[in-house]
């Protein structure tokens, strides 16, 4: 889309909530509209205020900009890193999509592996920004944008900045409550702006429960479409799979929600294929399987949007490695030696259970200490036991990469007063969220 003087040019994907309110500012200064959406908005916000303008985006995006005035391209992807967004820089000048195998027509694009990020992806099970599993191909990181001039990038800059550097301040938990359900209300009423049919994931949990609430009360009784997943038989439990159907159920019994339900059981195999493809990253979580059928049962349901509770988890500290992560006061009163008897103990423990296997991973790290203590909790297998299973040559390629090198190095520069919790918040936010769970949950739900 080009301004109403075609100055700039945009390519767009993704919503800004709080267009309605930048386009009145804009109106009053004079801007002209020929549409009413949310990309011209933009537009003449970069008109107004240049780069500046994205730091007045509240929403989720990643767009390419041309200004004609300088022969320039802005880049840009939104602060949490919802949309995706992919690049290259190659002879030919550099290149850019929402999908990494869009960038693979363009035979400028070596297909030269990352070693360093395969073996990222072994150890997280997701890969840390900017590496992909090419070497040419690197991921804009949330919050980011870059300036290219001539086929070239010119500069790069975060304009968005998680807010690490607060205290954790006691509250009284009536306070608390207000303060989140204040949020909450207002971004659903940010987002509830769709001109197509809308519904929602629903599990049961706090997270998607209180978006459905919320929802629901702004749909005065109409019932909400909501969708959820269930199992056709209990194999999924040995896995540590938890059940949300009951709990989906009773929620949305409760709030009168219309409750869709798509149940899977082996045949889920036959979409894992395509499930590969429309992925462009490996990402080896269960959940990506359910959002995939979720939103294939929504579609068939002529629903288009579907809100979600993900990133609760994230934001409220509700994943174990948080719980874990409380313990840590008590290591640095043992001795080394003690823990590393705690550490040969929990690797005898039988790994058929999943509390067990997560026994195990509480004592895996007894040796470590501050910020490489807190990154380990993200690894999903131990770097020895990963190192095992390489090829010589993978090795090879490898050798020399620091422990948990992508993840210290996001915490490099960070004060020492910044408090542990925040520090781990700021992991889950920055890669956990973006690399893993709005990657996946974006690619499946497109």
């Amino acid at each position: 889309m080009w301004d109403a003087s075609n100055t700039v040019c945009i390519v767009f994907n993704g919503e800004i909530y709080n267009f309605r309110e930048l386009r009145g500012q804009l109106e009053a200064n004079g801007y002209e509209f020929f549409s009413k959406t949310d990309t011209e908005v933009i537009l003449n916000l970069y008109l107004k205020y240049g780069d500046g303008a994205l730091i007045r985006l509240n929403g989720m995006f990643a767009f390419a900009l041309w200004d004609t005035r300088n022969n320039s391209l802005l880049i840009a992807r939104d602060g949490v890193g919802v949309k995706p967004l992919y690049y290259s820089e190659t002879p030919d000048g550099l290149i850019f999509a929402s999908e990494l195998k869009a960038l693979l027509h363009c035979r400028s694009v070596e297909r030269r592996l990352d070693y360093r990020a395969i073996h990222d992806y072994m150890t997280y099970l997701w890969c840390p920004a900017p590496r992909t599993m090419l070497q040419d191909v690197k991921k804009l990181e949330p919050g980011a944008a870059m300036r290219i001039l001539e086929g070239k990038v010119a500069s790069r800059w975060s304009f968005y900045h998680l807010p690490i550097d607060r205290a954790i301040c006691p509250m009284p938990v009536g306070e608390a409550s207000r303060l989140v359900r204040d949020q909450i209300q207002s971004a659903v009423d940010r987002q509830m702006m769709s001109d197509v049919p809308i519904g929602a994931f629903l599990s049961g949990g706090l997270d998607s429960s209180s978006v459905v609430a919320y929802l629901t009360r702004n749909l005065g009784g109409r019932p909400l479409d909501c969708f959820t997943i269930g199992f056709k038989d209990r194999s999924f439990q040995s896995e540590g799979f938890s059940a949300d159907l009951p709990y989906a159920e009773r929620v949305g019994g409760h709030l009168g929600a219309e409750l869709h339900t798509t149940r899977v059981g082996p045949e889920i195999a036959e979409e894992i294929q395509r499930m590969v493809y429309s992925l462009d990253e490996p990402q080896a979580d269960f959940s990506a399987i359910c959002t995939f059928f979720i939103c294939r049962l929504a579609r068939e349901r002529g629903i288009k949007v579907l809100f979600s509770g993900a990133g609760g988890d994230d934001i409220f500290s509700g994943y174990r490695r948080h719980q874990a992560l409380q313990l840590d006061r008590f290591w640095r009163w043992l001795p080394v030696s003690a823990r590393k008897g705690l550490k040969r103990f929990s690797s005898w423990l039988p790994s058929s259970l999943p509390v067990l296997r997560r026994i195990d991973k509480v004592f895996s790290y007894p040796h470590l200490d501050g910020d490489a203590r807190l990154a380990s909790y993200f690894h999903w297998i131990e770097p020895a036991m990963l190192e095992s299973l390489y090829t010589e040559t993978l090795l090879s390629q490898i050798r020399g990469y620091p422990f948990s090198a992508p993840l210290m190095r996001s915490l490099q520069g960070m004060s020492n007063d910044v408090h542990k919790m925040n520090r781990m918040l700021y992991l889950e936010c920055r890669h956990f969220l973006a690399d893993h769970n709005m990657n996946y949950i974006d690619k499946m739900s497109m």
